[in-house]
């Protein structure tokens, strides 16, 4: 099995080889029912749930107040939310506009619910967020610089060092602002002005198929590879 705990282990073989005698002395398909069992404790302990990746998307939800009548015109509202589905999205944008305009969810309509995707995921960029969250202390105003590939990537990331770094809950963040650092006197992180040298260059890993035993050496010299 793949439990850590031992008792554990115990009690769901016990419980498996119980089941299984059972399905043998009743006559049921023990082939199907082997499976069945096998996949509910497989289920238990190690089911991979992908969202449990922290990755977010961007997603813009408009929605309104409903209105009273066809000739009632309500006033729309529109926000950029950071979730990992449009169901989470809906629920942290009715959380947030219930604090500002006094709006509960029950009493409005959402009208849309796009995902905003970057027009070029290939280049490397520094994003600036600027963000406020809440300790076991207080409140507070941080900012952070994330290399990535996307906006959404970089708030990812931005989730996990929150959660690694300061113990933060992910329920507390709020994004101020957020922002792509294109000169190089804006960078603030020593971590990130090292990638605006002209002349830097990264080493290309290269495999290298293994010599015949009759051209082995204890020492052999290679030469670096680099890109400039």
């Amino acid at each position: 099995f793949f439990f850590n705990d031992t008792a554990t282990t115990e009690i769901y073989t016990e419980q498996i080889v119980g089941s299984v005698r059972c399905v043998q002395e009743t006559g049921i398909n023990a082939e199907y029912m082997g499976k069945s069992l096998y996949t509910q404790v497989k289920m238990t302990k190690g089911y991979n749930d992908q969202s449990f990746a922290g990755r977010v998307r961007q997603y813009v939800v408009t929605a309104r107040k409903v209105p009273k009548n066809e000739t009632d015109t309500q006033e729309m509202y529109s926000m950029r939310i950071f979730a990992r589905s449009p169901i989470f999205a809906k629920s942290q944008f009715w959380a947030i506009l219930k604090k500002q305009s006094k709006i509960k969810g029950s009493a409005g309509e959402v009208l849309s619910v796009v995902e905003v995707k970057e027009k070029n995921s290939r280049t490397v960029r520094t994003y600036g967020i600027i963000l406020r969250y809440q300790s076991r202390t207080g409140i507070h105003n941080i900012y952070k610089e994330i290399r990535d590939v996307s906006l959404s990537g970089a708030v990812s990331q931005m989730y996990t060092q929150m959660s690694g770094n300061h113990r933060c809950n992910l329920k507390t963040i709020q994004i101020i602002k957020t922002h792509v650092v294109r000169k190089s006197d804006e960078y603030r992180k020593e971590a990130n002005k090292q990638y605006r040298n002209s002349k830097i260059s990264f080493p290309i890993a290269k495999s290298r198929r293994a010599p015949l035993k009759k051209y082995r050496t204890l020492f052999k010299a290679y030469n670096s590879y680099r890109l400039n």
